[in-house]
């Protein structure tokens, strides 16, 4: 359990380097007038393309033990998968810097839908995390990711 914890306050680190370097550089690479945004709609981008990266690490990695391991699947509930709850350590550590970064930008209490989906998240990935069983159903809850970049980019 402790290896899940370091690595999702490692991911949380992550994901924050992320969101304040690696950002900014994609949205201004892909978006010249970027550097002319209100500081506000910056912070939007950043987290943007931040899920965007992250919804993207996920699904692979989701698609990978869906199709790839044997021992994810309805008949086998109770298995212990270590990559699943690494997998799940990612978005976990994804969710906590998205609330951080939220917080940051002063519009927590305004998106309080965003706010339910990321706490209802963080159970969730804490119940993935934590329990070794339902690998299956944890795998099928990260696969739906992939729709993220999608919504973040509409």
């Amino acid at each position: 359990m402790l290896l899940y914890v370091v690595s999702v306050v490692c991911n949380v680190a992550l994901w924050q380097t992320v969101f304040w370097s690696l950002a900014p550089k994609v949205n201004l690479w892909i978006f010249p007038s970027y550097k002319s945004l209100e500081k506000k709609l910056k912070l939007e981008m950043n987290r943007n393309v931040s899920s965007t990266i992250c919804s993207i690490i996920l699904s692979v990695l989701s698609w990978y033990v869906f199709l790839l391991r044997p021992g994810v699947s309805p008949k086998h509930v109770e298995t212990d998968q270590p990559v699943v709850r690494f997998t799940v350590s990612i978005f976990l550590g994804h969710t906590i810097s998205e609330i951080l970064a939220m917080a940051y930008q002063g519009t927590l209490l305004e998106e309080k839908a965003m706010l339910c989906h990321h706490v209802s998240s963080l159970f969730s990935g804490y119940v993935g995390v934590r329990g070794k069983g339902f690998s299956y159903f944890v795998v099928m809850f990260l696969m739906s990711e992939l729709s993220t970049p999608f919504v973040s980019l509409r």
